[in-house]
């Protein structure tokens, strides 16, 4: 019988990226160290603007966007990229709150694949970056 690898186990075999766009410095060190488990390498950006400034040259494999930014909506910064970006690449958001019901089926109208409130299980989130790169 063949043990089933852990969520942490099942490494990305491809150098497969993700841009994270979090204020929040606390969401931005567990995320990465999360992703880093399963081998992702990750790109911060501080703020919405950080990201559209260098998003024509970025070609990352998943987006995760905070809802709450320091310049803009999280959801407003989604609908810049919807617009200016052929393919925008599968993103996920971390609520800044629960029970943000509203929110979240917003972002999942305009295409994003989940909304993670916080506070968020490292388990959760690594389904859902799975779930977005398909593996």
């Amino acid at each position: 019988m063949t043990r089933k690898p852990s969520l942490t186990e099942k490494k990305i075999n491809k150098q497969t990226s993700v841009d994270i766009v979090a204020s929040d410095e606390v969401i931005q060190k567990k995320v990465v160290d999360l992703l880093s488990l399963i081998n992702i390498k990750t790109n911060i950006h501080v703020n919405g603007s950080s990201l559209l400034k260098k998003k024509r040259r970025l070609k990352s494999d998943c987006l995760i966007i905070e809802t709450r930014l320091d310049d803009m909506r999280g959801i407003m910064l989604f609908k810049k990229l919807l617009v200016m970006c052929k393919n925008t690449p599968p993103t996920i958001f971390i609520g800044a709150r629960p029970g943000s019901i509203n929110e979240a089926i917003e972002t999942i109208k305009l295409g994003a694949i989940d909304y993670i409130e916080k506070p968020f299980s490292s388990r959760r989130l690594i389904t859902s970056v799975n779930l977005a790169l398909g593996t």
